[in-house]
């Protein structure tokens, strides 16, 4: 039975087998292509929308601090202003994060092939998840082992990143220049830094995504 149990492990799962892990929402997924789904979408918004949502907001602190000497804080007043407030917040940053959040669904949706399952039993509560040896087993399991290693590589790897981008930054004499500028360039010119590392740090986790998605649709086989 041992030997049987054993050999079924290396063959191809059977279409039924497929089928009620489906059921069951276990899918071949990697949570890094979800990250960099994020961060993209983080970035993207920012290069679209970051300008609009700062311009709203330098307006918005403008108008307080130009009112200040008129701004009353009284019981009546505090709901108003707390509204005023939530008003400004969506209208300013709703699109961001829409696209961030939209970007999360994205990166699950590619990953199943662009198919949107709802299963029920993933939902089930599992009280075996409770059970503090079989807890304290999966911190000493391959998946464990390979989570930690992917972890320091890419803290590794991002770290290296923002360190040659702002070295090559500071060797160009760009952060002497900002001496004599302005709030504004300032901010510009940290953005425009953000994104040039956002957009290599996602190029190099998306490679390091696709290979985890490769490797968890093979365990999940």
């Amino acid at each position: 039975m041992a030997e049987q149990s054993a050999q079924d492990k290396t063959e191809k799962p059977t279409e039924r087998r497929l089928e009620d892990a489906l059921e069951k929402g276990q899918v071949a997924r990697s949570q890094d292509l979800n990250s960099v789904a994020v961060l993209l979408g983080g970035i993207l918004a920012m290069k679209i929308f970051g300008e609009k949502a700062f311009v709203a907001l330098s307006d918005f602190t403008t108008y307080i601090f130009t009112n200040l000497s008129t701004f009353k804080i009284t019981v009546t007043s505090i709901p108003l202003q707390m509204l005023q407030i939530t008003r400004f917040s969506i209208l300013s940053f709703s699109l961001l994060l829409l696209m961030i959040f939209f970007s999360a669904i994205l990166g699950n949706v590619v990953q199943d092939k662009f198919r949107i399952r709802f299963s029920k039993k993933a939902l089930e509560p599992k009280f075996s998840a409770l059970d503090p040896i079989k807890g304290f087993k999966k911190l000493f399991s391959l998946n464990s082992l390979v989570e930690l290693i992917k972890g320091i590589l890419k803290f590794t790897i991002v770290g290296f990143i923002v360190y040659k981008v702002m070295r090559n930054h500071y060797d160009n004499n760009h952060f002497w220049v900002m001496y004599n500028s302005t709030i504004g360039e300032l901010l510009g010119f940290f953005g425009k830094v953000f994104l040039e590392i956002g957009y290599i740090v996602s190029a190099v986790l998306l490679i390091l995504g696709i290979a985890d998605y490769v490797f968890q649709k093979w365990q999940h086989e």
